[in-house]
C-alpha cells in the first residue's frame, strides 16, 4: 500500500479521536439530531490543521535559538487565537439565530478537537505514517470513548439524543479498530523490510497491498454486519418461525391421517396446510429460500471456484500455483541432467560499468549502476570496504573517505528505497547521481 495512502489513514484516525466527546456534548447542547452540525464542526479542522502544518514548517526552517523560540511562541498564540475565535463565533450564532442551544457545550466540544487537529497539522510534516498516529492515541481514544459512553448513559433522562450518541460511539470504535489494525499491520511489514535489508531474507513483493486489501475487505463485512444487524435478526427470526410452522403443519397432517376423524356432517376437516397457504407470499419466499439453499449446497464447489477467481483478481495472488511435476518423477529411474558451466565469469571493471551507465536508458537501473561505480571508487580508497557491508555501514565509511560536494547520505538513502522498497528513480535522483559520477570519474 502506498505510503501517502497510509498517511491519509493515519490523519483520518487523528481526526476521529475527538468525535466521541463531540457526540456527547452535541447531544447535550441540542434537542434534535443534526448530521450537518458535525460537518460544520469538522470545517474548523481545515484552519487548525493548516495553521499547525505551516507554523511547524516555519519553525523547522529556523536555525537560531531565538527564532526557534519565537516560532514556538507564535504556535501557542495562534492556538489561543483560534480558541477565542471559536468561542466568539459560537456565541454570535447562538444570539443571532432563533435556533437556541447551549453554546457552552459546543465550545467544550470544539476546543479539545481544535487542539488535537492543530497537533495533527504539526505531525503531518513528518514523513512516516507511524509518526502521525501512534499507539498512545489509541489508548487515549479508548479511554475517552469509555468515559463519554458512561456519561451519556447517566444523561439519558435529561437528553434523549444520548442514546443515538452511544450507538454512534459503538460504530466509531469499530471503524477506529479497523484503521488501527491496518496501520499496525503495515508498520510491522515496514519493520520487517527494514530488518531484512542487505540480508538473504526477503519479504514477498506485494505483501503490503495484499494485507491492506484483506483487512479492508474483512473490516467492511464486519461493519456492514453491525449496521444491518436488526435486519439480519428479523430475517433469521422469520426463517425460524416459518420452519416451525411448516414442521407443526406436517405433524398435524400425519396425526389426521392416522386418526382419521369423522365429523358429524360427514365433511372432511380442514387441512393444516390451509393456514400456511393463507400466508401465501411468506410461504412462497420461504420455499424459494429453501430451494436456493439446496442449490447452493449442490453447486458449492462451482460457487467457491467463482469466488476464488474473484478474489484472485482483487488480491492478484490468492494462492500460489501448483508446481508442475514431471511424469518420470515417481519412478526409480528418474534422473536430472546437470549442465556444467565452462565459461569463466570475469568481474566487471570500472570502465565497463561506466560505459553501461552512460548507455543505460532505464532510470532505476542507471541509478543502480551509478551506485555500483560509487562503491568501486570507495573500495579503492578504503581497506574496510567489503561486499558484506550494509548501506548504513557504507554511509559511515563514506564520512571518513569521501570529502566531495555531493549529498552521499541522501544518495545512499535513495538507493536503499530503490533496492528494497521498489521505488522508481526520478529526475532528482538521476541528477544527484550524475553529479556524483562526474565528480568521481571526470
Amino acid at each position: 500500500m502506498k505510503k501517502y495512502l497510509l498517511k491519509i489513514c493515519a490523519a483520518i484516525a487523528m481526526l476521529l479521536i475527538p468525535l466521541p466527546l463531540m457526540l456527547m456534548f452535541d447531544s447535550a447542547a441540542f434537542k434534535e439530531e443534526g448530521v450537518y452540525r458535525f460537518l460544520l464542526y469538522y470545517l474548523t479542522a481545515i484552519p487548525a490543521v493548516s495553521a499547525g502544518y505551516l507554523l511547524q514548517k516555519v519553525r523547522a526552517s529556523q536555525t537560531k535559538p531565538k527564532r526557534i523560540f519565537l516560532s514556538s511562541l507564535s504556535m501557542i498564540i495562534a492556538l489561543i487565537i483560534m480558541f477565542v475565535i471559536t468561542g466568539i463565533t459560537v456565541n454570535a450564532i447562538n444570539e443571532s439565530t432563533y435556533y437556541s442551544f447551549n453554546g457552552t457545550y459546543v465550545v467544550f466540544a470544539l476546543l479539545p478537537a481544535i487542539s488535537l487537529w492543530f497537533l495533527l497539522g504539526i505531525k503531518l510534516t513528518r514523513k512516516s505514517f507511524s509518526d502521525v498516529y501512534t499507539p498512545l492515541w489509541l489508548c487515549i481514544f479508548m479511554v475517552e470513548t469509555f468515559l463519554c459512553y458512561i456519561f451519556a448513559f447517566f444523561l439519558n433522562e435529561d437528553h434523549p439524543n444520548m442514546v443515538n450518541a452511544q450507538s454512534a460511539m459503538a460504530y466509531l470504535v469499530i471503524v477506529m479498530a479497523l484503521i488501527v489494525a491496518l496501520l499496525i499491520n503495515q508498520s510491522n511489514i515496514e519493520t520487517q523490510i527494514n530488518q531484512r535489508k542487505n540480508t538473504n531474507l526477503i519479504v514477498p513483493k506485494g505483501l503490503k497491498s495484499y494485507n491492506a486489501k484483506l483487512i479492508i475487505l474483512v473490516g467492511s463485512v464486519i461493519l456492514l454486519a453491525m449496521l444491518f444487524r436488526n435486519i439480519l435478526a428479523d430475517i433469521l427470526w422469520w426463517l425460524i418461525q416459518n420452519t416451525l410452522r411448516l414442521i407443526d403443519s406436517i405433524l398435524q397432517l400425519i396425526k389426521m391421517e392416522t386418526s382419521a376423524p369423522i365429523t358429524p356432517d360427514g365433511t372432511t376437516p380442514d387441512s393444516p396446510f390451509i393456514g400456511i397457504q393463507q400466508g401465501g407470499a411468506d410461504f412462497t419466499i420461504y420455499l424459494v429460500f429453501i430451494v436456493a439453499l439446496v442449490l447452493v449446497i449442490i453447486f458449492r464447489k462451482r460457487i467457491l471456484a467463482f469466488f476464488k477467481s474473484v478474489a484472485m483478481r482483487i488480491f492478484d495472488k490468492f494462492s500460489s500455483k501448483e508446481s508442475e511435476t514431471s511424469v518420470n518423477e515417481n519412478y526409480t529411474d528418474y534422473y536430472e541432467v546437470i549442465v556444467q558451466q565452462t565459461s569463466i565469469e570475469k568481474p566487471e571493471t570500472e570502465s565497463d560499468c561506466l560505459k553501461r551507465y552512460k548507455k543505460e536508458k532505464n532510470d532505476t537501473e542507471k541509478y543502480r549502476l551509478g551506485y555500483r561505480l560509487y562503491l568501486m571508487w570507495l573500495a579503492k580508497r578504503s581497506k574496510n570496504m567489503s561486499n558484506k557491508l550494509t548501506v548504513e555501514q557504507q554511509k559511515s565509511l563514506a564520512k571518513t573517505t569521501y570529502h566531495g560536494d555531493s549529498d552521499i547520505m541522501g544518495i545512499s538513502d535513495s538507493y536503499a528505497e530503490i533496492r528494497y522498497n521498489d521505488k522508481i528513480a526520478d529526475a532528482d535522483n538521476l541528477l544527484q547521481m550524475d553529479e556524483l559520477i562526474n565528480e568521481l570519474y571526470r
